[in-house]
C-alpha cells in the first residue's frame, strides 16, 4: 500500500490528501516551513519537497476581480477589488470570509459573524458592488457550505436546509433607470 500524507483544517475537517511516492510509502518524517506554503517530507530513502497550493476565495464580475487572502500581521481577511478595465484597487477587511461569488453587477461576500453579542451561529451574507460598497446584507442561521447567485437572487445550502433570498426584483432594475 503506498503512503498518504492526510491534511486536517485546526477543527479537524479533512482538506486533501497526497498520494506520496515510494515502494513502500512510509513516510518517516514531516517538516512545515514556518511561514510559507512548503513541506520536505521523507519517503523510504527519498525527500520528497512540495509546494501546498491554498485553495482561493475569488471571483469575476462587471470587469472585476475580486479575491481575497489573509496578510500575515492581521486577523481578517483582505480583499481586492480589481476592476480590471481601468485598473482601479479598492480593499477592503473581513473577518471570516468564506465564500465569493458573483452575477452580473454585484458579488456577494459571506462570512461567519464574530460578534460575541450575536448568537454563535450565524452568517452574513453581504451584497456589494464593484468597488466593494455594500449595497445590502443578510445575517442567516444555517452553515452556508454552498453558495450560488445569479441576476436577482442568492441561494445559501447546508447539508439539510436552503436558504433563498430574492435581492433584487424586476421592478428594482427598472425603478433604478428612471
Amino acid at each position: 500500500m503506498k503512503g498518504i500524507v492526510q491534511f486536517y483544517s485546526s477543527k479537524g475537517q479533512h482538506l486533501r490528501s497526497l498520494k506520496v511516492p515510494g515502494q513502500v510509502g512510509i513516510v518517516k518524517s514531516v517538516a512545515w516551513e514556518g511561514f510559507g506554503l512548503r513541506i520536505v517530507l521523507a519517503i523510504d530513502s527519498n525527500i520528497l519537497f512540495a509546494n501546498i497550493q491554498p485553495e482561493y476565495i475569488w471571483s469575476y464580475f462587471n470587469n472585476t476581480i475580486v479575491f481575497a487572502y489573509r496578510k500575515p500581521e492581521r486577523n481578517d481577511m483582505c480583499i481586492t477589488f480589481w476592476n480590471t478595465k481601468i485598473n482601479e484597487k479598492s480593499i477592503k477587511y473581513m473577518k471570516s470570509l468564506l465564500n465569493i461569488k458573483s452575477f452580473g453587477d454585484y458579488c456577494v461576500l459571506v462570512s461567519k459573524l464574530t460578534d460575541p453579542e450575536i448568537t454563535k451561529d450565524t452568517w452574513m451574507i453581504q451584497l456589494c458592488n464593484s468597488i466593494g460598497c455594500p449595497v445590502e446584507s443578510k445575517n442567516i442561521c444555517i452553515e452556508p457550505k454552498f453558495v450560488a447567485m445569479n441576476a436577482t437572487h442568492v441561494i445559501v445550502a447546508s447539508d439539510d436546509c436552503v436558504y433563498y433570498w430574492q435581492y433584487r426584483s424586476s421592478h428594482s432594475k427598472g425603478l433604478a433607470l428612471e
